[in-house]
């Protein structure tokens, strides 16, 4: 419980927001807990007040409003269900959000200590559970709390010794369901473990699954895939064998409750002291206590199974490991003077610093370009640009201005980049070019396609061409083609270009250099290349290995 507490501050969930909801779901909880309680016991009426004293007019009246108030208690129970669904869907985009959002603000330290199938199990799995947890679940034992209390004041008004001794095991039984819960919580903590591994391992290569079937390790990846699924299988047996006797033993309290009612029901029958209507009412009430108490020890269950899930979630929130921004938000555009002073910068898992006392100055509408061995440092000047990675000393400056004091999305849309890695969102070849792009889909076909060299006859169905997920339909000269349209269709201030052209042939490398050159006049950019096609249009070339 005190996790939940902590997550609800973490997500400044308010549940006045939804309190007219709230009390609408609560109403009609209550209209079912009461015709929940009072359905059983007309079963008496039918049968000592009708059935017994062979009057059929009443048994036919009594059997009326025994079928009404079933009738109503199904209806209740619908809407009921039907309003708590429609809430926790809200709470659960509403939570899922907040969490994406956390995560989309995270940076490279983050990624070296969580594993991408642990972050993708968080928003796919453990949000749901939480959801469901705070709406449906509890709220069910709510109802299921007043029902088992109104069954009980009943039961003990008709007769104490029957409905004490029902009580009385309820109790016993949830004592045992409580010790359970603690086997299953630290059952489910390794299948979380286990799951979030497996989820990672798939992750890993269904992303890079061309790659392993050229360098010939498709049997080595099966059979360490192999290993993560038994490892589940098994965490999953040991889990399901406790939750089997969980139930087992909400089975052993039906027979034991139900073993008492036709014991002492008996003796009290024997004695004049209950009727059969009574007896049979008391056995009714002995089946449907079973429901509202199993459904209380399977919430409980589900706390415990759902500490894990919650640890998840606050670790996310909790994360400091993020991008920062401030709250600077110029009312003009970046002028695009660049500074690294004095940058100091090493890698978590590496101990040697990529820099050391870095210095790197460009003035406003300069053009650098940037070469240099492999780990050398130039996709790190990326990172610390981007604020994916903070420098252990030094400061990088914008216009004179500290980068983390800049506004986040002020600086994205001043700062375009294309990456070595070029990353497409799937879909429509249209759409791909428009999304996230300012300016009109026409004026990208009008002005840009052509002198990117973008052949659009060659893709299979034109424009309405679907690319797949990591673009594994088209070549690489197109990718960086595409991306390139995309990143000049909306105007920016500085632009952060890596291996733009590495996978161009050298005469379309050519026309899109020029082309380039046109659009970077009076911008600041910096290329970051191994091709000495692009470093024509270059104002100065900096050699980090020389540096």
């Amino acid at each position: 419980m005190t996790e939940l507490i902590g997550l609800k501050r973490e997500l400044n969930f308010s549940f006045k927001k939804y309190i007219f909801r709230y009390i609408k779901c609560f109403i009609f909880m209550l209209g079912y807990t009461i015709t929940s309680v009072i359905f059983p016991g007309l079963v008496s009426l039918v049968m000592d007040k009708g059935v017994m004293v062979g009057d059929y007019h009443s048994t036919i009246v009594y059997i009326s409003i025994f079928l009404i108030i079933g009738i109503m208690m199904t209806i209740f129970q619908y809407l009921e269900r039907l309003s708590f669904f429609k809430l926790s869907q809200d709470i659960l985009i509403y939570i899922k959000i907040i969490v994406f959002r956390k995560i989309m603000d995270t940076n490279l330290a983050f990624w070296n200590n969580h594993k991408i199938g642990d972050v993708m199990s968080v928003v796919e799995s453990d949000i749901s559970r939480i959801e469901s947890l705070l709406t449906t679940k509890l709220c069910d034992a709510i109802v299921n709390i007043f029902v088992i209390i109104g069954m009980s004041i009943f039961l003990i008004y008709l007769n104490i010794k029957i409905g004490g001794l029902l009580i009385l095991i309820a109790f016993i039984f949830v004592a045992i369901q409580r010790k359970l819960g603690i086997f299953i919580k630290n059952n489910m903590l390794i299948l979380r473990k286990s799951l979030g591994d497996n989820s990672s391992l798939l992750n890993e290569i269904l992303n890079n699954i061309q790659n392993i079937q050229i360098i010939g390790l498709v049997v080595p990846f099966i059979d360490k895939y192999k290993v993560s699924i038994d490892n589940i299988k098994d965490n999953n047996i040991k889990n399901t064998n406790i939750v089997s006797l969980s139930l087992g033993v909400s089975n052993l309290y039906v027979i034991i409750s139900m073993l008492i009612v036709l014991f002492v029901g008996s003796i009290e029958y024997f004695r004049g002291h209950l009727t059969i209507g009574i007896v049979l009412t008391f056995l009714l009430y002995a089946q449907r206590l079973y429901s509202p108490i199993s459904s209380i020890c399977n919430t409980f269950v589900s706390i415990k199974n759902i500490s894990p899930s919650i640890s998840k979630i606050l670790d996310i929130l909790k994360n400091e490991n993020i991008i920062y921004g401030g709250n600077y938000y110029p009312v003009t555009d970046i002028q695009g003077s660049l500074e690294l002073r004095a940058i100091s910068f090493k890698y978590q898992l590496n101990p040697d610093y990529v820099f050391k006392d870095f210095n790197l100055k460009i003035n406003s509408g300069e053009i650098i370009g940037i070469i240099g061995k492999n780990g050398s440092g130039k996709t790190t000047i990326i990172k610390l640009l981007a604020g994916l990675c903070v420098p252990e000393q030094g400061i990088i400056t914008i216009d004179g201005v500290d980068l983390k004091k800049y506004d986040l999305e002020y600086l994205r849309r001043q700062i375009g980049y294309v990456l070595q890695s070029n990353y497409l969102v799937s879909g429509k070849l249209k759409d791909i070019l428009r999304f996230g792009v300012e300016n009109e889909f026409i004026d990208i076909k009008d002005e840009m396609i052509k002198s990117f060299e973008l052949n659009i006859s060659k893709f299979s169905n034109g424009w309405e061409t679907y690319i797949n997920e990591k673009s594994m339909n088209i070549s690489g000269g197109e990718l960086q083609k595409i991306s390139l349209i995309r990143l000049f269709s909306s105007p920016k201030q500085m632009y952060i270009l890596d291996e733009p052209t590495s996978f161009m042939d050298n005469e379309s490398e050519k026309k899109v250099c020029s082309k380039m050159e046109e659009l970077l006049n009076n911008k600041t950019a910096i290329i970051i290349t191994h091709r000495p096609q692009i470093l024509h249009i270059c104002n100065r070339v900096i050699d980090l290995d020389a540096l």
